[in-house]
């Protein structure tokens, strides 16, 4: 049979049932998936050797062997101890050394010595992600609160705005990802003016094991409004002839980098299609510029570039007339 190296997971304990976490006093060790047999484990490199019960060996249904360790922490294990399991195979000449920070999931294991322990490194990580502001200002912005862990089955998520609680965001059903974790996405809408104001939001995690965890976001305060202007760029066949016309706004000066521009032709909304923004640029205070090629129908046009900024109660507009052929 070929000789197959062994995996390795550092455990902690989970909660118990009552929802309270158990005091942190053991760890364990699980080795799955290794042949031939034996494989010895050690902790810390065999110094430590108290409290420490290894489990007999277990041979899987696709045949290849199990076994784990557990380590019962004494009384005064500092916060600041770290412990490390040591796994050597001799079949394939291999040593892993895992501690508890290097939690990955583990397959499913009919350990019953084993069955309340879970991966370790494993409290819930939150991200926090502020709207896009053209989602702001069209009434459809939320602060969005994404939650990744192992077992969040009966974590809560709640939300304070400016330290107030708040009960307007909405938190989806908990999601099963498919490398073992779970998630949960809570969102929390975001008003012009709160957006304006420097509102802080605050999504707070509450499990049975972590406790609470909590993640802030604040709405940029400091605000520069922009210069707004329209510049023209023609194009010229060989004999010099324009042929066609691009209009270009330019935003300028302004801070936070977060802007919206965007067109009118005749006070109607031109198609974004019909028009490119380029990226937002700079350092201190930012600039940001629109294209907008000019249809060739006859006539004089009225072409506006619009700018909302977070520095603006209304939007900035800058109006240029084009007649064709001049």
């Amino acid at each position: 049979a070929k000789s197959t190296p062994p995996s390795v997971f550092p455990l902690v304990p989970c909660c118990t049932k009552t929802g309270s976490p158990p005091p942190d006093t053991s760890l364990a060790c699980l080795v799955t998936g290794y042949l031939p047999s034996p494989v010895k484990i050690t902790w810390n490199s065999g110094k430590v050797t108290q409290g420490v019960k290894n489990f007999p060996e277990v041979t899987m249904s696709d045949g290849l062997h199990t076994r784990s360790s557990l380590l019962i922490l004494p009384d005064r294990s500092r916060q600041g101890d770290t412990y490390q399991c040591d796994v050597t195979h001799e079949g394939t000449a291999k040593t892993v050394s895992k501690n508890r920070l290097d939690g990955e999931h583990p397959p499913p294991f009919p350990l019953g010595h084993l069955s309340c322990m879970f991966p370790s490194s494993l409290d819930p990580t939150i991200y926090l992600t502020k709207p896009s502001y053209e989602d702001v200002i069209k009434n459809s912005g939320h602060v969005t609160c994404l939650v990744l862990g192992y077992d969040l089955a009966a974590s809560k998520i709640a939300w304070k705005v400016d330290g107030q609680v708040s009960s307007a965001a909405k938190t989806e059903p908990l999601k099963k990802n498919s490398n073992g974790t779970t998630s949960l996405v809570s969102s929390h809408p975001v008003s012009l003016a709160q957006w304006g104001q420097g509102t802080k939001f605050t999504c707070k995690v509450t499990t049975p094991c972590s406790g609470e965890l909590t993640q802030e976001i604040t709405m940029s305060i400091r605000k520069t409004k922009p210069s707004v202007t329209i510049s023209r760029a023609y194009h010229e066949d060989i004999s010099g002839n324009r042929i066609s016309l691009t209009l270009i706004c330019e935003a300028s000066g302004f801070y936070p980098e977060e802007i919206s521009i965007s067109w009118l032709k005749n006070n109607l909304p031109e198609l974004k299609s019909s028009y490119n923004n380029g990226p937002v640029s700079g350092s201190g205070t930012f600039s940001a510029y629109s294209i907008l090629k000019v249809d060739k129908s006859g006539g004089a046009v009225n072409y506006t570039c619009v700018v909302h900024h977070p520095a603006m109660e209304e939007p900035k507009s800058v109006v240029e007339k084009v007649t064709l052929g001049k």
